[in-house]
């Protein structure tokens, strides 16, 4: 009886050994590129075309027992589960274009006064990026040692949005009850037609993407396998912040220094709400055993 308990303990002990070593930890490293917009609409008639963009980074998978079974055919069919998670950058960029954009608001002058503000640009083009900090988390399914499948969510803090620009403004200003006609070119004032090549920061927030991914896997050695499928993540908010800037800013002028004009991004104004997006390519080298 006693040498029956010794066996079984043993086996017992076997067993649940084999059944722990079944459920394995993954370190990864991964570089995806391919179509990453901005995804947003302009008002006045302007038009964005996505850039391309991607994302690199390193991963974490934990991965549960498999699943094998018996099919008709006397094959063993091996499924495997895992939750994965990481830290990575993510690029996305865009080019706004407008035909012809226009501002017109109430400002005040040096004096205090009341007057009508004009600023008007013709061809305008602007090129953005946004560089964000992604963290997924996502389930992940292997279905033997070919087919893998990924699904879950991704958070997107960001850490730049810049953009840039080559353009020509003319402001101007209207004192409607004393004058109709517009006053131009008085650069004390900040009216006059310039060649700007504004630089600045768009304002971004923190953006939750729905994430997939699907692809196939290559064994390289016992503790190395190369997954290459594809992904798509999309932005479920907005990812901008809605602070209400405006396209051209105005500081009047002082006794001491001329009136300042400020180009911003067509994002603080022309629109309200803009998306992430990626669609790619995705290459990921999978390690085990590391610890």
């Amino acid at each position: 009886m006693k040498r029956i308990i010794i066996i079984i303990a043993i086996l017992f002990s076997v067993n649940s050994q084999f059944i722990s070593a079944q459920a394995t930890q993954e370190v990864s490293a991964f570089l995806g590129g391919g179509f990453s917009p901005l995804s947003y609409q302009l008002q006045q008639g302007g038009t964005r075309s996505g850039g391309f963009g991607g994302e690199f980074g390193v991963g974490y998978t934990y991965f549960f027992d498999p699943i094998e079974r018996l099919v008709e055919s006397g094959s063993l069919q091996r499924f495997q589960f895992g939750i994965h998670s990481g830290l990575g950058l993510g690029i996305y960029t865009a080019k706004a274009t407008i035909g012809t954009g226009q501002t017109t608001r109430t400002e005040k002058d040096d004096g205090g006064h009341d007057f009508v503000f004009e600023a008007s640009v013709s061809n305008y083009a602007e090129n953005q990026t946004a560089l964000f900090l992604v963290i997924p988390v996502m389930a992940q399914m292997q279905v033997g040692d070919q087919y893998y499948a990924k699904a879950g969510i991704k958070a997107g803090i960001p850490i730049s949005g810049k953009f840039s620009s080559n353009n020509v403004v003319t402001t101007k200003g209207r004192y409607p009850n004393i004058n109709p006609y517009p006053i131009e070119e008085f650069p004390f004032a900040g009216f006059e037609t310039s060649n700007r090549n504004p630089k600045g920061d768009i304002d971004l927030g923190i953006t939750v993407m729905l994430a997939l991914e699907a692809g196939m896997r290559f064994r390289l050695t016992s503790d190395l396998t190369l997954y290459a499928g594809l992904y798509f993540d999309y932005g479920l908010n907005n990812s901008l912040k809605t602070d209400n800037n405006s396209f051209i800013d105005y500081v009047p002028p002082t006794i001491n220094q001329s009136a300042t004009v400020t180009t911003n991004s067509v994002l603080s104004e022309y629109t309200d709400k803009a998306n992430v997006m990626a669609v790619g390519v995705k290459v990921s080298l999978y390690m085990r055993n590391l610890w």
